[in-house]
């Protein structure tokens, strides 16, 4: 049986976790909106509504679920691209 391999995550999907006030990579927790609007704990601190569509603010579980996987694969590509690199020296 072949070996799974990691791809990244596809861009569509970093783009959907983007924190729509500070438009980086969400930090835990994420808050998300009814309308789904995405917002990171540092932002949501200084908020209860949504800057976009002023709706409440709840966390993500969702949210918080996909920013960790993304993390896990961000993780597991570095250590595979440094292994690379030291075997190839």
């Amino acid at each position: 049986m072949a070996a799974h391999k990691q791809t990244a995550p596809p861009p569509n999907l970093l783009d959907a976790l983007e924190c729509t006030i500070c438009l980086d990579t969400p930090v835990s927790p994420i808050h998300e909106c009814d309308n789904g609007h995405i917002v990171c704990g540092v932002c949501a601190e200084r908020m209860t509504e949504c800057g976009m569509c002023k709706t409440k603010l709840q966390i993500s579980k969702l949210a918080e679920r996909l920013s960790r996987q993304v993390s896990k694969l961000n993780f597991s590509q570095s250590w595979e691209i440094i292994i690379n690199n030291l075997s190839s020296v």
